[in-house]
């Protein structure tokens, strides 16, 4: 659990800043918005709807990767029975489904930086880099320090997504756990 916890906040933590940073660059209003709801859709879906639309992407047969997969000439793989994918496949739709939720505070924390910042440092001839680290990263950094410690607490708590994906835990075949027993 705490090697999980340890992965998913070392991958997981820095998608909705990036993203943010990147988004906060985009001009077109309007295509702006649906970015923003797109992304944001899946936060407002329960755990269980997440972890079922990720069995049913990763299916062997009827699943949109694997046909993704075949299509370009390889074989189907079985993401959902290899002790190998799962961490990847864990800490993905962790992020597929709480980083559109995460970005919004990003986005949120970088509206109130004032742009006669930004317009200043380009007129000084700083890069895009360069603002991102004197400038975007100070502002931002009083959102991203409790939000740090508060997603690493909620990804210590990953029982029910695991049970979830994995129907029972790993090392329960599908076919021989019923509900109820108590002997494994």
């Amino acid at each position: 659990t705490l090697l999980i916890g340890v992965y998913n906040q070392l991958f997981s933590f820095p998608v909705p800043i990036i993203f943010a940073v990147f988004f906060n660059e985009i001009k077109h209003i309007k295509f702006k918005k649906t970015v923003q709801t797109i992304t944001y859709m899946p936060s407002l879906l329960s755990i269980v709807v997440i972890c079922s639309m990720v069995i049913d992407m990763l299916s062997p047969s009827t699943g949109i990767i694997n046909k993704l997969i075949v299509a370009l000439g390889g074989e189907a793989i079985y993401f959902m029975v290899k002790p190998e994918w799962f961490r990847t496949v864990y800490i993905v739709s962790g992020i597929w489904a709480t980083f559109g939720n995460s970005a919004v505070i990003y986005i949120a924390a970088l509206g109130n930086i004032d742009s006669q910042l930004y317009e200043a440092a380009t007129i000084d001839g700083a890069s895009k880099f360069k603002m991102f680290y004197k400038i975007t990263l100070p502002y931002i950094i009083f959102v991203t320090t409790p939000y740090l410690i508060g997603s690493f607490v909620g990804n210590i708590n990953s029982f029910n997504t695991i049970f979830l994906l994995t129907n029972g835990g790993p090392g329960i075949p599908n076919s021989t756990y019923k509900a109820g027993q108590t002997d494994l």
